[in-house]
């Protein structure tokens, strides 16, 4: 039994969150395109950094984007980390805000 919980907690590692559960980061970054279209209409100079997606997945989100984004996909937190001010992370159940403390 504990090979088992081994192999599935292999396949679950190595399968991308967004091919797992698609439809739902899709809503949740869709939520986070409006937050930083709103502020960018303040600040123009705001860049939307996105991580853990593949472009592919999500570009038709920023085809009325003029600029202003950038998907870079599967990353080291601490390779993107550096070059942010703020995170914005639309998660549904997350209640511990582990992603926080992996970020730092």
């Amino acid at each position: 039994m504990a090979s088992d919980s081994h192999v599935d907690r292999s396949i679950s590692e190595s399968v991308p969150f967004c091919q797992n559960n698609l439809n739902i980061v899709l809503n949740m970054l869709e939520f986070a395109c409006e937050i930083v279209a709103e502020l960018r209409k303040i600040n123009p100079e705001i860049q939307f950094v996105i991580v853990g997606c593949a472009e592919s997945e999500i570009k038709h989100l920023f085809k009325r984007w003029s600029g202003g984004v950038e998907i870079l996909g599967w990353i080291a937190p601490l390779d993107f980390v550096a070059r942010i001010d703020l995170l914005i992370h639309p998660a549904r159940n997350e209640p511990s805000s582990i992603v926080i403390a992996e970020v730092c």
